[in-house]
């Protein structure tokens, strides 16, 4: 029998992982994305009405558009997880050669928006230790510079996650149906004793990314932001 006129059951084609991922994105996530969305929007639209804007007013603001462009690259996942979008062909035929792409980019920002934080903490930092820095104008070259230096690391410590999975797509029952699998180019055998035809190079570089990430993206602003909050507490002691 030829698998394309296969028709595969609804449980099949169902796209969450668990029932558990099912109640994170259809009953936690649509509340939380609507308030994220109206307060980081509503935090945007205050922090630009400012006369004058300090260099934390400008990390507020990009981490605030950092988490809306966040938010927006995750409600894909969340409509994957009702079955009006999961059983629709169309839906299908365009977030499952996506849904990885879309996850790179969510850690792109997220990437950013840690980074941001830490930039904050350290501003309050330095606030706090001499007060007159607040009112010094932050240069506009240097900001813009400091910004797009921050982007452009993310974007090379991130980018792995667009070719670190291969995805197998496959339409069923007669083209009316359409299924994904994708495998990791790290993995030595694939499901099914499929051979992983990934070039050496590319998973190379995938570990050593992955790796980097970990570094730079989540242990190093850890690290910094505790210091960060410590100093801060140091220093506000110190003060009053």
């Amino acid at each position: 029998m030829d698998s394309s006129s296969l028709c595969l059951p609804e449980s099949q084609l169902r796209l969450s992982g668990s029932s558990f991922e099912a109640f994170l994105y259809t009953a936690l996530f649509p509340p939380i994305c609507l308030f994220g969305l109206i307060g980081n929007g509503l935090t945007i639209m205050v922090l630009l009405s400012n006369d004058f804007m300090s260099r934390a007013n400008i990390f507020l603001t990009c981490l605030a558009v950092c988490d809306i462009s966040f938010l927006l690259l995750i409600i894909p996942h969340s409509l994957a997880n009702f079955d009006a979008f999961a059983f629709n062909y169309t839906f299908r035929y365009l977030y499952l050669p996506s849904k990885i792409h879309l996850i790179a980019f969510a850690n792109w920002s997220s990437a950013v928006a840690i980074w941001l934080v830490v930039g904050v903490c350290f501003e309050r930092v330095v606030g706090v230790r001499s007060p007159l820095h607040q009112l010094t104008t932050p240069s506009r070259r240097k900001l813009i510079s400091g910004l797009a230096i921050l982007l452009s690391s993310c974007a090379v410590l991130t980018f792995y996650n667009h070719v670190s999975h291969h995805c197998f797509i496959k339409s069923f029952c007669n083209t009316t149906q359409i299924m994904a699998v994708c495998l990791d180019v790290n993995m030595n055998v694939w499901p099914g004793n499929r051979t992983n035809f990934a070039p050496p190079a590319l998973r190379l570089y995938v570990a050593w990314t992955r790796a980097a990430n970990a570094v730079f993206v989540v242990f190093l602003p850890l690290i910094l932001l505790v210091t960060l909050n410590a100093l801060l507490l140091y220093y506000v002691k110190k003060r009053y």
